[in-house]
């Protein structure tokens, strides 16, 4: 994450480079301890990594990811771009890819999600190309091919030992194949899958809270009960931003209006 930013990758070189003048210039003065030196530059170049890295992250969150979390996702893709757009290294080049791709995905353009991420290129990022493919197919009817990628995703989940990404991931699926068999004409169990989650998502982030409403919404309202429908609707409308979620609750809503 340190690379990301400008400030914060200058302050490691220039750290790094007071730490390698300093071991030099103790092993000049005792060069009996170069090993010591030498061993106390690692440590604190390592240790500014660290502190540096953790610093990129929260940057990272409270000023790129948080417009996508609370649902401004056009100015989360504008930041995304100018952080990391002409970024070079085969690392961020796939992070760019499957970042993009999120964004491109909350505002209901599958063609271009898809399009970023098959430029996904480094292993741990592929859980991301095949959320995104299975969204592609989903959304195009083409559900045995969803599954399939959905399967994969699976498949690559069990390998996936960060307990928060493992259980993301997990739910990810869980919801898709619920929305394969909503698509489908078939609403067993779905309301009360996502209820479940809607009642645990109090700490969860805006955008969280505006996609599991829209879809209560969907469901309930297929089902035919308007009444119960409208307060989930009128949630992810007035709170979805530029969201596809807030595009399907407005649609909704305008049928029942």
């Amino acid at each position: 994450m340190i690379s990301k930013f400008k400030s914060l990758l200058v302050t490691y070189f220039f750290i790094g480079a007071l730490c390698v003048f300093g071991a030099g210039y103790f092993t000049y003065l005792y060069p009996d301890q170069s090993f010591l030196w030498l061993a106390i530059a690692i440590l604190l170049i390592v240790l500014t990594m660290m502190v540096l890295s953790k610093i990129g992250r929260k940057k990272f969150k409270n000023e790129v990811l948080s417009y996508y979390m609370e649902c401004n996702v056009h100015e989360y893709l504008r930041r995304i771009e100018k952080l990391m757009g002409k970024k070079r290294s085969r690392s961020d080049k796939s992070a760019y890819a499957y970042l993009t791709a999120m964004g491109y995905s909350a505002l209901g353009d599958y063609d271009k999600a898809l399009e970023c991420a098959e430029k996904i290129n480094v292993k741990s990022h592929k859980p991301e190309y095949y959320k995104r493919a299975a969204d592609y197919y989903i959304n195009k009817g083409e559900y045995e091919l969803a599954g399939q990628n959905l399967a994969e995703l699976s498949g690559l989940n069990d390998g996936i030992r960060a307990p928060a990404y493992h259980d993301q991931i997990t739910i990810f699926v869980q919801q898709r194949e619920y929305n394969i068999r909503i698509k489908q004409g078939i609403l067993d169990g779905a309301e009360e899958f996502y209820t479940e989650y809607y009642n645990q998502c109090d700490d969860q982030a805006l955008i969280v809270k505006v996609s599991l409403s829209a879809m209560l919404g969907d469901i309930i309202l297929q089902k035919g009960d308007k009444e119960r429908a409208l307060p989930y609707l009128k949630f992810a409308s007035e709170n979805g931003g530029d969201t596809k979620y807030k595009k399907l609750s407005d649609e909704l809503l305008a049928k029942i209006s």
